[in-house]
């Protein structure tokens, strides 16, 4: 039996197609309703408010001369599912929305974010996009139907993450989150993953281990188990980064344990945890734990990103570093550098050229290399490396008696790590009220 929902979908569409067709053969609505309906009543079919009945709308197919309404006549007639009829298609709905002229009722913006649904599955996020910038335009108060407000900037918010627009992402993501009560279940734990996601690319690590968090526990039913596991990646990820080692080493091993279980093919996310926590093991002294994570993770049949593969290889060159044998362990960084401007992430490639700084043993090598770690880090506004290609930068200096220079890096050193502090949000609020310098350049 087809649902409310369903019946208020075909009527909207059964209009559109009646409205279209009729100007199409250039009749009046009182010429295509005499002797079937009244003109009033064929107004309100036309404009989506009203299902006909079987016997009405097959008059009204006839008069058309049109196949595909006999189609929807055999729908309303024998209740059917829409799901399986062929004639449902994006692009009908589209042509349907955007051909609607007046204010737009509960149908609409239900078509809307089925089409947003649609387009963003089958990774068609540019029309996702524009539909869901679509259902906003539309929209006088959000707070009257919050579900579809928040549900249309969510969609709109994902795409923007996807183009790596972090700072716009999140901002339209937050604006999902203001009505998360209104959102399905599903949505919800992937607005809190994407805002997990977004935060951490921006380096807010504290944020994304709260939203990253959340989708844990959104995600907590065994329908959504392996969504669940790529959010305690995500958790690992950020809580290794702010050294909270045994909470990371606890989502990171969790993840693995479920995906080792659950996952049905050969998933990226498995040498993902892998060089994560030899990550942790290598930063822990742990070196025999850490190689053979590694080796796991590169003889992984799955495919790994390019970004997953420099951490690893950045991991292998230090660890042959701790064992004494350089000439490797410049040969693996250099590899590391590779793949990393390869996946053209600017985190990932300032990370590998801080680490060939600290192996060359030309000066001159040196300061390339941290030059163009700061120049990376720069671009993806990341406060933390900035700072410590700058440290390095100012300690080189130093060495080449350069003492101007020197200095100049050393002052750029503190504003970056004030900035990279003033990301947390309550560390912030303090830093307002202690007697510190106020730099100048």
């Amino acid at each position: 039996m087809l649902s409310l929902e369903k019946r208020e979908m075909l009527a909207f569409l059964i209009g559109y197609r009646v409205r279209s067709l009729r100007k199409q053969k250039h009749m009046a609505q009182s010429e295509l309703a005499k002797g079937i309906i009244g003109q009033s009543m064929m107004s309100m079919i036309e404009n989506g408010y009203q299902l006909p009945l079987p016997d009405v709308l097959e008059l009204i197919a006839h008069r058309l001369n049109d196949p595909i309404l006999m189609e929807y006549t055999e729908i309303v007639q024998q209740d059917l599912n829409l799901v399986n009829i062929p004639v449902i298609d994006p692009e009908t709905l589209v042509h349907a929305l955007y051909s609607h002229q007046g204010k737009w009722n509960q149908i609409h913006y239900n078509t809307a974010i089925t089409l947003c649904e649609h387009y963003y599955t089958q990774a068609e996020y540019a029309l996702a996009k524009d539909v869901a910038d679509t259902i906003l335009l539309n929209m006088d108060k959000p707070h009257d139907r919050p579900g579809v407000y928040s549900t249309a900037c969510f969609y709109y918010g994902s795409v923007l993450l996807r183009d790596t627009q972090y700072e716009d992402a999140i901002d339209w993501l937050l604006n999902s989150e203001e009505y998360k009560t209104s959102l399905s279940p599903d949505i919800r734990g992937r607005l809190f993953y994407n805002l997990a996601y977004g935060y951490q690319h921006l380096n807010y690590l504290g944020m994304t281990v709260v939203y990253a968090n959340l989708a844990v526990m959104e995600f907590a039913t065994p329908e959504t188990i392996l969504e669940s596991a790529r959010a305690r990646i995500l958790l690992g990820t950020a809580q290794s980064r702010i050294g909270q080692t045994k909470n990371a080493k606890y989502s990171l091993q969790t993840a693995y344990n479920t995906l080792i279980r659950w996952a049905t093919d050969n998933t990226p996310d498995l040498p993902l945890i892998q060089i994560n926590l030899a990550d942790i093991y290598e930063s822990e002294g742990d070196y025999e734990k850490a190689q053979d994570m590694l080796q796991d993770a590169l003889s992984s049949p799955a495919t790994v990103h390019p970004t997953a593969v420099a951490a690893a290889l950045r991991i292998q060159s230090r660890l042959y570093m701790n064992a004494g044998v350089r000439l490797l362990a410049v040969e693996y960084a250099e590899k590391s550098l590779t793949y990393a401007l390869e996946s053209g992430d600017g985190w990932c490639i300032s990370w590998s050229h801080l680490n060939l700084s600290a192996l060359h043993t030309d000066i001159s090598q040196k300061l390339t290399h941290a030059k163009s770690a700061l120049q990376k880090a720069m671009t993806t506004q990341n406060y933390l490396l900035s700072a410590l290609a700058c440290e390095s930068l100012s300690f080189l200096h130093q060495q080449v008696e350069e003492h101007d220079k020197a200095m100049q890096y050393l002052r750029e050193t503190v504003l970056y790590y004030r900035a990279f502090a003033e990301q947390n949000i309550m560390i912030k609020a303090s830093i307002q009220f202690l007697p510190l310098h106020r730099i100048r350049f």
